[in-house]
């Protein structure tokens, strides 16, 4: 059997690396099994290079961003996952600010405190990547990350090339977009901002962070439904009396029914079966089947 760990690590020498590399010690969840290997590319063109040599070798391989929204079977794989945190450049050139896919939204907005950049206060305290938010077309409060596009890098797998693609060729829907089913890998994005004083930018990101402190504490992924047409996720379990069904370690937050929080004991079996239930329940008494907003590995 091919030792592929062995062999990557050795064409590729001066990325940082983990093997194995196990999810549960990166996700906001602390839930998830384990790859072989994790590499960490510091370069768009490193990335690229890995990407190809493990197209070339048929070595399966995963990309990962903050792992704030994903969940991993509590299994091994013999694969890779590539985690961007390290693609984290950020320039600001002509009123446009291109961010690698990695830069966190934390490391993206305290850039804009320091440059008098206005516009994405609204995405504060989202623990998410700009590649994974562009990806889900996240965001909070009624505004999405893809009204701030102007265009994204991607890497086409498929075609070995570089495109750089519009707002338009996106495809951006409500938490959906283009990337969940190409062959394309976010590489960077160029974003759409104004001037403003960093006393503004701060004032507005207090204001938006004192939002979602409102939210549950804890071990979570966030929101793990979209909102229905209509209808609120949130509202519609919590009107089934869901809140603080328990199943193992994860639990449905009392605070925020959307949420389902892990004590630190959870396995994704507990998580699985709690939205499962939740799903079923939800469609029974409602009459809506809701959609996960969260991503499986």
């Amino acid at each position: 059997m091919l030792d592929f760990p062995t062999l990557i690590l050795d064409n590729f020498q001066n990325t940082n690396y983990e093997m194995p590399f196990v999810v549960a010690n990166h996700s906001t969840m602390k839930i998830g099994g384990a790859f072989s290997l994790g590499l960490f590319p510091k370069e768009q063109e490193e990335c690229i290079a890995i990407i190809d040599f493990l197209k070339r070798y048929e070595i399966r391989y995963t990309i990962l961003g903050r792992c704030s929204n994903v969940i991993k079977r509590d299994d091994f794989s013999f694969a890779v996952a590539i985690k961007t945190d390290k693609m984290d450049k950020i320039i600001l050139r002509d009123n446009i600010l291109s961010v690698d896919s990695g830069a966190s939204v934390s490391a993206l907005l305290s850039f804009c405190v320091n440059n008098n950049v206005g516009g994405l206060e609204f995405l504060s305290n989202i623990p998410a990547s700009v590649g994974g938010l562009i990806y889900m077309n996240g965001g909070v409060n009624g505004e999405s990350i893809s009204e701030k596009v102007l265009k994204v890098k991607v890497y086409d797998v498929e075609r070995n090339s570089i495109l750089n693609l519009s707002a338009e060729e996106c495809l951006f829907e409500y938490r959906k977009s283009i990337f969940q089913n190409s062959n394309y890998i976010i590489l960077n994005a160029d974003l759409k901002i104004q001037s403003s004083h960093y006393l503004d930018i701060i004032e507005k990101i207090n204001h938006f962070k004192s939002k979602r402190d409102k939210q549950p504490k804890g071990l979570s992924l966030g929101c793990i439904f979209k909102n229905a047409p209509e209808n609120f996720a949130g509202e519609l379990i919590d009107k089934c009396g869901l809140k603080g069904l328990k199943f193992g370690g994860a639990t449905v937050s009392k605070k925020h029914a959307n949420f389902i929080v892990n004590d630190g004991t959870a396995t994704l079996q507990d998580v699985s079966r709690l939205i499962d239930y939740i799903k079923l329940t939800v469609l029974k008494k409602h009459g809506v089947l809701l959609e996960e907003e969260v991503k499986y590995i």
